[in-house]
């Protein structure tokens, strides 16, 4: 529901121009809210005269802009994305609450689709343990579920987990990662863009990251693991590792030229 303070408002109509749903209007030099809003926030954020307030939403959180704080160099920028690298070694160090919590702001302020805000993110550290169990008897059952229509791969992650069960220390799931963070929502695109939000979030705090597709594919095996991290009545899109990287790179890597089609 949005509020709008009457006393605040001087009718410049930019909230109604702005509006996606079209449910704000000007009556008598004054905007008004009807029904159908969606509680983007879009009003909150164009009203030069912050007139707008969504209580169902953390207000708190709105900050004025500042060009010296919210502003990006695009050679920067860029140059980040092309230096990530997916980590698979990781150091036996905790991440810090301080970072954690702003990566998961990254995810939480990621658009979604008709602003449902449907991800949940799953922070598993203090219980990881107990979770890799879950997530280990996951990958058995994936693994062997591949038999039939891929016996070479099947045999190659059956071994996998053969290893880890003979020695804990040979983990090829988890690297030593002391964070997995769980993504889950109602519609795939959604976790997809917070998860790489996050990932980029990480990487400026000094953090590696892994997108871990065979721990997803191990959760889609293990209803058990799945209700354990409260994430049965969502699908899981993806899974990322967290933590200090071991290894440390020293330039880009290369990439095929970008395939372009101009019309």
């Amino acid at each position: 529901m949005v509020i709008i303070d009457e006393n605040k408002c001087v009718g410049c109509g930019l909230c109604v121009s702005d509006c996606v749903m079209k449910c704000i209007s000007l009556e008598n030099g004054k905007a008004v809210s009807e029904s159908g809003c969606i509680s983007c926030g879009h009003c909150v954020a164009i009203c030069p005269e912050a007139a707008v307030t969504i209580p169902d939403l953390d207000m708190s959180g709105v900050q004025e802009y500042d060009e010296k704080n919210f502003s990006l160099d695009p050679k920067i920028f860029i140059n980040a994305i092309k230096f990530r690298r997916s980590v698979r070694d990781f150091e036996k160090k905790d991440v810090e609450e301080d970072k954690l919590s702003l990566i998961i702001e990254a995810g939480r302020y990621t658009p979604t689709a008709c602003n449902f805000q449907d991800v949940r993110f799953v922070i598993v550290k203090d219980k990881l343990d107990e979770a890799k169990q879950l997530i280990w008897e996951g990958w058995k059952r994936y693994a062997e579920s591949l038999k039939e229509s891929d016996k070479k791969r099947s045999d190659v992650f059956i071994e996998y987990y053969n290893r880890h069960m003979a020695n804990p220390l040979e983990d090829r799931l988890f690297f030593n990662a002391p964070i997995l963070v769980a993504i889950a929502c109602d519609y795939p695109i959604n976790g997809s863009l917070a998860a790489c939000n996050m990932e980029m979030a990480a990487y400026a705090l000094g953090l590696g990251a892994l997108y871990n597709g065979f721990i997803t594919y191990a959760l889609e095996n293990s209803a058990e693991a799945r209700e354990w991290l409260g994430i049965s009545n969502k699908k899981i899109i993806t899974t990322l590792l967290l933590g200090y990287s071991a290894v440390k790179y020293s330039r880009t890597a290369p990439r095929k030229p970008a395939d372009i089609v101009r019309r």
